[in-house]
């Protein structure tokens, strides 16, 4: 039988919390929606740190050139859709895998998957018993576990397949992004989904576990998240012995980081030593002689310390942070246009 466990916590009303709440009507994804987000890479801790009051900071990451996109369709137009009859929205996924969601308004407000597609010849069908991903409203402290069941077909082999899928509400507070633009009174939203994966028999039997967590981050300015923190663990099974993969990414709503590209990045700069007390060096090359500045952020984002630089070609500056408190900093370069960003830890 189908369970959901919806648990709101005490600390939903606690004072102070203004956290962005999710609705069907502004963040369900619905035929005619398009999400671009672009990938970063991370430069140290990846931020997050569950809780009230928290402060995630992506200030020091770094653009590279993959992105991620999902174009949402009514789910009768998709290729595959006469597999995922009740399903309302297809989601095409620059992967090239389809995902069939419905917006369901029974037992609960929610928006549940029915399966997914790839017109390579792979399905996962949980229409018999859908996975909910999300009840409507979503507020800090809001925690739901939802099971689905179906088939997997892999080209000419057949299977079961389960999934459970935790969401949780997990924290409240400001996010910063790259180009140091902060986004205060935002909801983080903690996603683990386990499937496991049966498929083929006897001694072709394959057995698939994937565990996916997705930290989501979002304000009233996007429908999507303003940052999506994923990693993902897949384990497959057969007669020669198992094979374990990991990833790890990180993504920013494409929207948010418009104007900054790869070139914004690449003004490349020795900062040591690292950690420091007294004070750091930074050595740069600065070959077209644009003006150049260090800039200091606390992990708040805050402005601690700027210096001017000049327009010298060949750029060595000792950097003194007597001033500074103890903790974990943000450098920035800023050459011309271009900047690139490191973290110090001052003792």
């Amino acid at each position: 039988m189908k369970k959901i466990y919806v648990l709101l916590s005490a600390i939903v009303l606690t004072g102070g919390i203004t956290a962005q709440t999710l609705t069907k009507a502004f963040n369900e994804p619905v035929s005619g929606d398009m999400r671009i987000k672009r990938q970063f890479d991370s430069v140290g801790t990846v931020p997050k740190n569950t809780g009230a009051n928290q402060t995630w900071s992506f200030l020091a990451f770094a653009m590279n050139s993959n992105t991620a996109s999902s174009t949402f369709t009514t789910a009768s137009s998709a290729a595959g859709s006469a597999s995922f009859a009740a399903a309302t929205v297809a989601e095409m996924t620059s992967s090239g895998d389809i995902n069939f969601w419905k917006s369901a308004s029974t037992p609960t407000t929610q928006f549940e998957m029915h399966g997914i597609y790839n017109p390579l010849g792979i399905e996962f069908n949980f229409s018999s018993n859908p996975v909910i991903f999300m009840v409507w409203p979503v507020a800090f402290g809001d925690n739901m576990t939802d099971v689905g069941s179906g088939t997997v077909s892999a080209f000419s082999q057949t299977g079961t397949v389960s999934s459970t899928v935790t969401t949780n509400a997990s924290g409240t507070g400001t996010v910063i992004i790259p180009g140091n633009v902060m986004y205060n009174n935002v909801l983080q939203v903690k996603t683990t989904q386990t499937l496991t994966a049966l498929v083929g028999s006897g001694f072709s039997t394959v057995s698939i576990n994937v565990v996916s967590t997705n930290y989501a981050y979002y304000n009233s300015t996007q429908k999507f998240p303003l940052v999506e923190v994923l990693y993902e663990k897949q384990t497959q099974t057969s007669a020669a012995g198992p094979t374990v993969s990991t990833t790890g990414k990180t993504y920013i709503h494409s929207a948010l980081v418009t104007g900054i590209n790869e070139a914004n990045f690449d003004a490349v700069f020795d900062m040591f030593p690292n950690p420091a007390k007294e004070f750091f060096t930074v050595n740069l090359t600065n070959t077209n002689n644009d003006k150049g500045s260090i800039e200091i952020y606390s992990e708040l984002g805050q402005l601690s310390k700027r210096i001017d630089l000049g327009n010298e070609t060949m750029i060595a500056t000792k950097v003194s942070i007597t001033d500074l408190k103890p903790g974990i900093y943000i450098v920035k370069t800023n050459i011309g246009t271009r900047s690139s960003s490191r973290k110090l830890i001052i003792q």
